[in-house]
């Protein structure tokens, strides 16, 4: 695997972590429009702010949205 790829993955896997309490996407509960209008927010969040965020505050909501990719990418198995 990439380092790149490895390093965004582990760092998804960090907010996937820290969200848990939350619950998980896989169940019936969490639908496909669900995660399509997540999706929408945070892609919102990232270009609304773009020029207000730190470098980190950048990454981190470019997780965000990888991270709801992947739910939406595993939702359409």
């Amino acid at each position: 695997m990439r380092e790149s790829v490895a390093k965004f993955a582990e760092h998804m896997e960090i907010v996937l972590k820290e969200n848990d309490y939350k619950g998980g996407w896989e169940g019936n509960d969490c639908t496909i429009e669900y995660l399509n209008w997540r999706l929408t927010q945070e892609f919102g969040e990232y270009f609304a702010n773009y020029e207000h965020l730190s470098k980190t505050q950048k990454r981190d909501e470019l997780v965000d949205i990888a991270n709801f990719c992947m739910m939406l990418w595993e939702k359409h198995q």
